[in-house]
């Protein structure tokens, strides 16, 4: 079956891609709609840097997970163990919102790193109760 279950792309990745600058939660959603489209897709997680990500999937879920603030010694490596942290959640069987939640755990422990070392579970169990779920509101 082509497609996929999980795309995650950058917010400036997703602008390419829809070929516009993206603003908006609205306008995010909106391109993140037109990536699930292109194929049969399940699920689309936009990373907002420091704001967390917005996971939009085929079933009209729109959520937002906002990264709690702290303090960012390096960016490097956040996108990637975001995504770990997601993969390793969905294997576990949660569900893309729990999933994208521990993701983006895993990517705010990333900036806590020193020496441009990936996340450390300690600090995503740390972080984990700080990361919050909220559905999106669009006008």
């Amino acid at each position: 079956m082509p497609g996929t279950y999980l795309l995650k792309p950058s917010v400036n990745e997703l602008s390419g891609h829809a070929g516009r600058r993206l603003t908006t939660t609205e306008d995010i959603t909106d391109a993140a709609h037109e990536l699930l489209r292109s194929g049969p897709n399940h699920a689309v997680l936009v990373s907002l840097a420091a704001a967390g990500t917005l996971l939009v999937t085929a079933d009209d879920g729109i959520v937002l997970i906002d990264a709690p603030p702290l303090h960012v010694i390096s960016a490097i490596g956040a996108g990637d163990s975001l995504v770990a942290g997601v993969v390793m959640a969905l294997e576990r069987g949660c569900n893309p919102a729990e999933a994208a939640r521990q993701g983006v755990a895993a990517g705010t422990a990333a900036t806590m790193a020193t020496g441009h070392t990936l996340c450390q579970p300690a600090d995503v169990d740390r972080l984990l109760p700080l990361v919050r779920l909220r559905q999106a509101v669009l006008n």
